[in-house]
């Protein structure tokens, strides 16, 4: 019972990662993938602090949203209040950066107030928790936890991804049709072929 709940749990994390992708399948989170590409060293760091808050908005959102939002009928509110909780946790975790590492904080301060505003935050918290009406709809804490997670881990993959195609691309002619978004487009498609074949797994 217990090795299959973990193959589940396992399934569910690669699944998150690949097949369901937060960024080329959902296309949540491009505008950050494509931004960061242009900033060398910096999109790792991003999409972990991201991966981080995500996971820790699952943490404060699945029991708000199981235990009162969906009991009363007030799942309308999910977005509301999931916003409320995503940018509480980003300024926190920029406070604790402040205080922890002032360099790595002068290195990401900027990018960190506009997390708030990041669609794959609030995509992954929404998907994670479940945003069906129903208290069956909702998955468990524990397969929340992972999926967002697996979730922010296939958001970092993505972003180290973007930035390793954007040094390549900066070293070769690009035909200026395709400069820029374009040709990164293409590749986030390219990406997602390349994951779509892995559907079927387990």
């Amino acid at each position: 019972m217990i090795s299959m709940h973990f193959t589940q749990l396992a399934l569910l994390a690669f699944g998150a990662v690949f097949v369901n992708n937060i960024v080329v399948f959902r296309f949540l989170g491009l505008c950050s993938a494509f931004s960061e590409a242009r900033k060398p060293g910096n999109s790792a760091m991003v999409g972990i602090t991201v991966a981080a808050i995500m996971t820790l908005a699952t943490l404060f959102a699945w029991p708000i949203n199981a235990f009162f939002l969906v009991p009363l009928h007030l799942d309308h509110m999910q977005v509301l209040i999931f916003i409320i909780i995503v940018a509480a946790l980003v300024e926190l975790s920029e406070l604790v950066m402040l205080s922890i590492s002032p360099a790595l904080h002068v290195r990401l301060g900027m990018h960190l107030p506009s997390l708030i505003a990041n669609c794959a935050l609030l995509g992954g918290v929404l998907l994670s928790t479940g945003s069906g009406g129903k208290t069956g709809d909702i998955p468990g804490f524990i397969e929340s936890l992972v999926t967002a997670a697996s979730m922010g881990a296939g958001f970092v993959l993505i972003m180290v991804l973007i930035e390793g195609i954007q040094e390549r691309l900066d070293l070769i002619n690009v035909p200026a049709p395709f400069r820029g978004l374009p040709i990164l487009l293409a590749c986030a498609g390219f990406i997602a072929l390349a994951f779509l074949g892995l559907t079927g797994i387990g």
